[in-house]
């Protein structure tokens, strides 16, 4: 049998050592695995069992080879701790039973052209379990199965027989009851339901592209992406066939990591017979030379590392984050990119600071030189509460540990660079100029970062010591819909900047529940903090909950439970079955819990606390994705909704839509706080932060309040500091990019009336680097200033009848959000930044969902 070790701390369930050797187990079914890493959380090994079904020659000395399982997949959970001690674990396969299906698409056919899967919710492995095809009248079987859950997969196929891409579409209790076949209802039309466009590619170049992508889109639809994989050499050409669309007029879009991107416009569908002829790509290079700024003589052993600024043509591909070694006794390196565009690089070499080089267009094709100085030195000195020193203390600094990626350049992506504390003291050599951040580590004590350090090459700079805390305790049970705790389920902990990140390192930390389903978490820093389970976007429950934790203290946290909300989603067309479901947080991303309907349309959610949320159902026929129901207020009670439309728009129970009344305004001068976002170009959906919080301080925010002749000048911020009073704002989205947020509250009231004229100006001392929801960008040096007044202003705030039964603390909350404000975003020229880059903060899916709203909002106009 096959072994797959990996880490149930890892989100991406990465292979443990994957380029080793085979894991095969010998005759006796024994094989010894090594090279894991002592964790404090649980690791898993999965067992699987094939046998091969068949080998098909493919020509050209290529087979494709067919393999099934045998058994059902096992597992064995354990824990690694100490590298002295060897573990043995055992794992028993089981034949398992049959359970038969039967396939169909939206519009009742059979589903031919597919291929079907039943994986185990509990897998944790970036392998698939076997795909099986459904017999031309659409019926299937499902060999191996034992009771459980699983999560029902669809992969549609390519040209040539084989599965592309797959998603999972349901999950169910397996076996069914008595004997029950398993009825598949496809998100999708069939190929005879709806209409297709097809074709040829016919591929022109010397370079093999290795795929190609065509993607289908139209307003109001969403979009339909196949892969076309290709083999060298291509001699003739490759079919392709996008099916179960819509019939209408399309616009084709080929794109791939090799190839000229092509787009044809009305296309369309049905057609067939189409010819596209595509242009295969080679790479460009980047090449230069490393040099000591000092000596001017090359530096012989280096490392490097490529960042993407912007991508000019074709895919939109990001390099490889990893560090290349180079050996060259002039300094001369050489580095396939990641297709057309800008980019820098990143030199290191022993010795030395490391430098990134400035941008470089690879159309232009000229060689880069980058210089390498000494750098300069930190020196500080580790403490705890007490005063005491603490010892083996981990300062990484961000100048060498920082990601290469733009969006998230401002997050610790490693441990590069690294030193630990002895008696409490560190030094940090081979720093770049400039503003230095520091991220410090103990297992005993809550991570602590330090921002804003200068370093001078050349000297040796002093930190102000650095004191460790103890942190905050966040504890609970992880449970089902019946109240039973679930064992071996992972609870992520991460800063409300880096979001629900999948990379463990830069998580504040990573729990496994113990056989009674219990968690804890310690040394947690007192912030914002996200709580969320792996595998966040395709389970059921309760997947993430905001938490801020206290100093020294315990704070108790469940996931799941026997509390309901349930109802029936019903259509245009009848109930809507199989389809996934959302509750959440008027405030994105504090809290999220996930369901799926039935065959007869009902869904259930479990565990929900008393709030005020979002109901949303997913809806695969819409551009954007995640459509809005209503608001619902749950209070201590389970709550039927009965029956809610997706046509409709809100709930049946009216009574639970909850909404926000704003009440008329006094026009005389009134005490309110203050909120403001700079007036930056328009960059949906106008959000934007700034990468250096130090450098954007260092310059001066003024606004100024005209009424009746009079004015009153406020600093918001000036070298360096934050007025008394103001604080930037807290973003709230998911993720949020950079260090400092564009918009700025007050705690302090200012007397304010409707017809104020406000004008605010920013000095910008240095250019900024700024990232927002699309691109990246600078603002440059300067002073900038805009005129205009207030958007929304509210004197106090009417509780509205539904929230009246509500804790005084969720009352509360809305108090503080909508009491006695005044908004300044309704302001003129906007300030425009020089934008540099693609990429933006938000994840492809919502970037997708974006331009997909804007581009209906432009032609609904």
């Amino acid at each position: 049998m096959e072994l797959i070790p990996t880490s149930l701390a890892d989100s991406r369930a990465i292979e443990i050592n994957h380029h080793g050797p085979s894991r095969r187990t010998d005759r006796n079914g024994y094989r010894l695995l090594g090279g894991f890493p002592p964790l404090p959380t649980d690791y898993m090994i999965t067992a699987v069992a094939q046998g091969v079904v068949s080998k098909k020659s493919q020509g050209r000395g290529l087979f494709i080879i067919e393999t099934r399982y045998t058994h059902c997949p096992g597992r064995a959970v354990f824990r690694l701790t100490d590298p002295q001690v060897t573990q043995r674990v055992t794992i028993v396969l089981e034949r398992g039973e049959t359970v038969h299906g039967y396939a169909e698409y939206q519009d009742k056919q059979p589903a031919v052209d597919i291929k079907i899967a039943a994986q185990p919710a509990w897998w944790h492995s970036s392998s698939t379990v076997d795909f099986v095809s459904p017999n031309p009248d659409g019926t299937f079987a499902l060999s191996h199965i034992l009771p459980g859950t699983y999560d029902i997969s669809m992969a549609m196929l390519n040209s040539e027989g084989m599965p592309t891409t797959s998603r999972v579409i349901s999950q169910r209790e397996l076996p069914l009851d008595q004997g029950e076949p398993l009825l598949v209802q496809l998100p999708v039309s069939s190929p005879q339901g709806g209409a297709s466009i097809s074709g040829h590619l016919v591929v022109k170049g010397s370079e093999t592209p290795g795929g190609v992508w065509v993607t289908a889109t139209a307003p109001r639809v969403k979009n339909m992406t196949v892969h076309i994989p290709l083999i060298s050499p291509i001699r003739k050409p490759v079919p392709f066939r996008l099916q179960g669309l819509k019939p209408g007029t399309y616009r084709l879009k080929f794109s791939g990591n090799r190839i000229g991107d092509l787009t044809l416009d009305d296309i369309v569908a049905p057609s067939d017979d189409l010819e596209v002829e595509l242009h295969s790509l080679s790479h460009p290079r980047l090449e230069g030379f490393v040099l000591g700024e000092l000596t001017e003589e090359p530096i012989s052993q280096f490392q490097i590392r490529v960042r993407k600024l912007k991508t000019l043509r074709g895919a939109n591909s990001m390099p490889s984050p990893k560090w290349i070694t180079f050996h060259h006794p002039e300094g001369f390196f050489d580095i396939e990119t990641a297709g057309p565009g800008i980019y820098q690089v990143q030199v290191l070499a022993d010795g030395y600071a490391p430098n990134w080089s400035g941008p470089i267009n690879t159309d232009e094709n000229h060689s880069m030189l980058v210089s390498l100085s000494l750098g300069g030195t930190l020196k500080g000195r580790i403490i705890d509460q007490a005063g005491e020193p603490i010892d083996e203390a981990k300062v990484v600094p961000l100048s060498w540990a920082g990601d290469a990626n733009p969006r998230t350049q401002h997050l610790f992506a490693s441990e590069k660079g690294a030193t630990r504390s002895t008696k409490g003291l560190f030094t940090l050599s081979h720093l770049p100029e400039g503003t230095e951040s520091l991220k410090i580590t103990h297992p005993d004590y809550a991570l602590q970062t330090v921002e804003g350090i200068w370093v001078n090459s050349g000297r040796i700079a002093q930190v102000d010591d650095i004191v460790l805390r103890s942190g905050g305790i966040v504890e609970g049970f992880v449970l089902d819909e019946q109240d039973t705790p679930l064992a071996n389920k992972t609870i992520c902990f991460a800063d409300a900047t880096t979001g629900t990140t999948d990379d463990p390192s830069r998580r504040w930390a990573t729990v496994v529940t113990d056989a009674n389903g219990f968690y804890r978490a310690s040394h947690l820093p007192t912030e914002d903090c996200y709580v969320y389970r792996n595998n966040l976007w395709k389970m059921r429950g309760v997947m993430r909950r905001l938490v801020i934790p206290k100093e020294g203290e315990t704070i108790r946290l469940d996931f799941g439970g026997a509390f309901k909300v349930r109802g029936i989603l019903e259509g245009q067309e009848g109930i809507i079955s199989q389809r996934r479901m959302a509750i959440r947080e008027l405030i994105p991303a504090h809290f999220e819990c996930f369901t799926l309907t039935d065959e007869s349309g009902y869904f259930c959610f479990s565990g929900i606390v008393p709030g005020t949320y979002n109901l949303v159902y997913e809806d695969p026929d819409s551009r954007q994705r995640w459509q809005n129901i209503a608001s619902i207020t749950i209070l201590d009670e389970e709550l039927d909704l009965g029956v809610v439309k997706e046509a409709e728009g809100s709930a049946q129970k009216s009574t639970n839509t909850l909404g926000i009344q704003t009440p008329p305004v006094s026009s005389a001068p009134q005490a309110r706080r203050l909120g403001l976002k700079l007036p930056l170009l328009l960059q949906p959906p106008l959000h934007w932060t700034f990468i250096s919080k130090a450098d954007f301080l260092a310059g001066k925010l003024k606004l100024r309040i005209e009424r009746g002749g009079k004015a009153t000048e406020l600093i918001i911020f000036e070298k360096g500091k934050l007025a008394d009073g103001w604080q930037a704002m807290s973003m709230g989205e998911n993720p949020k990019a950079g260090e400092i947020y564009f918009g700025f509250e007050s705690s302090l009231q200012y007397l304010t009336t409707p017809e104020d004229t406000l004008e605010l100006t920013l000095h910008v001392v240095k250019d900024l680097d700024g990232i927002g929801a699309m691109q990246t960008g600078v603002l440059p040096a300067g002073t900038y200033t805009a005129k205009g007044g207030y958007t929304l202003i509210t004197d106090a705030w009417q509780v509205p009848e539904a929230l009246k039964a509500m804790p005084e603390e969720t009352v509360e909350n809305f108090r503080k959000m909508y009491d006695f404000k005044a908004y300044l975003e309704n302001l003129k020229p906007r300030w425009p930044l020089e934008i540099t880059g693609d990429g933006g903060w938000l994840d492809p899916q919502r970037r997708e969902q974006l331009e997909r709203m804007l581009e209906q909002m432009k032609e609904e106009n």
